[in-house]
């Protein structure tokens, strides 16, 4: 291992949110609310000059900084920005969690399986050819009427890019079932050259907001942060390599076509129609998440406040076997 200053991203989703709280100290608004629309209407204020449009809340926010660590005065933190530096501190201060990076973790390696998934407006889904598995999830009608909401600011509102994330957590619990759970057999028949300490996933993804969270387990408003803590703690807790990057929408016809199927259907006739246009499916086992990772990212979808650190299930999901096509449906 070699020793490495920066906190993980468990802890580095409990530091965002302080620094949002930091950086707007005076703003009315939730602390983790979004501020690209601040952002926006500054860079095209007439009075700002071009050179300055791009830079103007950087500025402000180094303005703002600078007056924090440069008076005495004092300014009121909320409890659950107060439970983020509980956590920290007690992140930093645990001898039992050094602060150090497996060397796999940190050189450039080629991946040693890749997934793709997707989300629509009904539901979603994803693949991996090497571990030979594929899920699919529909959304409860509660949820796409959050999708159909026009003010995203709106209790209950829930954007798509939170669901596309939603996709890639499922996605990164799925390859950790699955590794944990191959057997010898299967060891053999999806890695030859035996099962590597630390796999490399990359994970594609047509959504930029989606890759934008997986590569830097942040995100700015309160919806995606809750999602970044559920994948940040399931990083923290597996020996895995991530890599994300961004695929064009024409070439995820697999995972499109899994997260458009007809969710009104039973799953056997899902299946059925699914495997007529991608009949390898149909030889891949079906990962089925547990009820509790399903509870977990629902409360964190709609939580606009959430206490810090996520606490993970003990099951994550179980692998129902090829050809068995009546497993029913995983609904969020």
């Amino acid at each position: 291992t070699i020793p490495s200053m920066p906190v993980g991203p468990a802890a580095g989703i409990s530091l965002y949110k302080i620094l949002s709280v930091v950086l707007c100290p005076h703003d009315t608004r939730s602390s983790t609310g979004d501020t690209s629309d601040r952002t926006e209407n500054l860079s095209s204020s007439d009075s700002c000059p071009p050179h300055l449009s791009d830079r103007m809340f950087s500025i402000i926010a180094r303005e703002k900084a600078h007056l924090l660590w440069s008076t005495r005065q004092r300014f009121v933190v909320d409890p659950y920005v107060m439970d983020s530096l509980s956590h920290l501190t007690y992140y930093l201060r645990d001898m039992d969690c050094p602060w150090e990076v497996p060397i796999g973790m940190i050189i450039p390696r080629d991946p040693h399986f890749f997934s793709r998934g997707d989300a629509s407006h009904v539901g979603g889904g994803a693949y991996c050819p090497t571990l030979r598995f594929w899920f699919d999830i529909a959304w409860s009608p509660t949820t796409v009427a959050g999708i159909l909401m026009t003010c995203q600011s709106a209790p209950g509102a829930v954007h798509i890019n939170a669901l596309e994330f939603i996709v890639v957590i499922l996605q990164l619990a799925a390859i950790r079932v699955r590794i944990d759970t191959l057997s010898h057999s299967g060891e053999v028949a999806m890695f030859p050259g035996g099962l590597p300490n630390i796999p490399v996933w990359l994970g594609e993804t047509d959504n930029t907001v989606s890759k934008s969270w997986e590569n830097r387990a942040t995100a700015r408003t309160s919806q995606g942060q809750g999602l970044v803590s559920i994948y940040a703690e399931l990083l923290r807790t597996s020996r895995i390599h991530t890599l994300c990057q961004h695929l064009p929408g024409d070439l995820n016809v697999v995972a499109d076509d899994i997260s458009r199927n007809d969710f009104s259907l039973a799953s056997a006739a899902r299946c059925t129609k699914l495997f007529r246009t991608h009949p390898s499916l149909a030889s891949w086992d079906f990962f089925l998440p547990s009820l509790e990772l399903l509870q977990l990212l629902t409360s964190r979808l709609y939580s606009r406040h959430m206490r810090v650190p996520c606490v993970l299930p003990t099951v994550l999901g179980r692998f129902v076997p090829a050809g068995c096509i009546t497993f029913g449906s995983a609904t969020l």
